[in-house]
């Protein structure tokens, strides 16, 4: 619009500049005086229009150029900026692949740890039952060997008893050699028997004690493991609440 109304002024002067050369040509000097007195005045305003038309178009034209290089500035930051959240967001994308394969293994190893926390629980529950029963039998063996030893200490007293009295019995009767060589022979079978009764005593006790120790040593062992196995389940449990 501007360029349009500096070339219509333009275009006026031109026509103001032909029309007084035409005069020139054909009205004498008194004439031309005349009119370059009446049109001195709208020429010198139409130039000065024109000069200030044409301040305002460099004005305009200065500003037009400062928007279009801040416009094409402003341009070329958003355009990096795209490119760079574009970059981001691939990353991100990559990111979101990878935390997807993570929480498949992790869903996958929650699996496997909830099994096997399943199956060692089951394991400590049968462990538990195992010594209980190894706790019944220790305590069933501990009964029997003190009923044994009670039952063994009033026989070897009975069996004690009974040879020292036939003994005695026989001892006054044993005049004759024939009647001592008798006596002594079987005093001889009493202490005999007496012996095989206590060894065969002794024998039981050191198997009742053998078996008692066994227990007991299966009873550590089975403590033990229990213990572990918590300690284990314990540890998956607070693994598995971390995970």
């Amino acid at each position: 619009m501007v360029k349009q109304t500096h070339a219509r002024h333009q275009h006026q002067c031109e026509m103001a500049r032909s029309t007084i050369a035409g005069l020139i040509h054909s009205h004498s000097n008194a004439c031309i005086k005349e009119f370059h007195q009446s049109t001195s005045g709208a020429l010198d305003r139409l130039w000065h229009r024109l000069s200030a038309v044409e301040m305002a178009h460099s004005r305009a034209s200065g500003e037009i150029m400062y928007y279009q290089e801040r416009t094409r500035e402003h341009v070329v930051k958003v355009e990096s900026k795209l490119i760079e959240l574009a970059e981001e967001s691939d990353d991100a994308q990559r990111r979101l692949k990878v935390s997807q394969r993570e929480a498949k293994a992790l869903a996958k190893e929650n699996d496997r740890l909830t099994k096997m926390v399943a199956q060692m629980h089951a394991a400590i529950v049968e462990s538990r039952a195992s010594l209980e029963s190894c706790e019944r039998r220790a305590f069933a063996a501990e009964s029997l060997a003190a009923k044994l030893a009670g039952d063994r200490t009033g026989s070897d007293k009975l069996t004690h008893t009974d040879v020292s009295s036939s003994m005695r019995d026989a001892t006054p009767r044993a005049d004759s050699p024939p009647e001592r060589a008798a006596v002594e022979t079987s005093n001889g079978d009493d202490h005999e028997a007496l012996s095989c009764v206590v060894g065969s005593d002794k024998h039981s006790g050191s198997t009742i004690a053998r078996l008692i120790s066994e227990l007991r040593e299966l009873e550590g062992e089975a403590r033990s493991l229990l213990a572990s196995q918590e300690l284990d389940v314990t540890e998956l449990v607070q693994q598995r609440k971390t995970n």
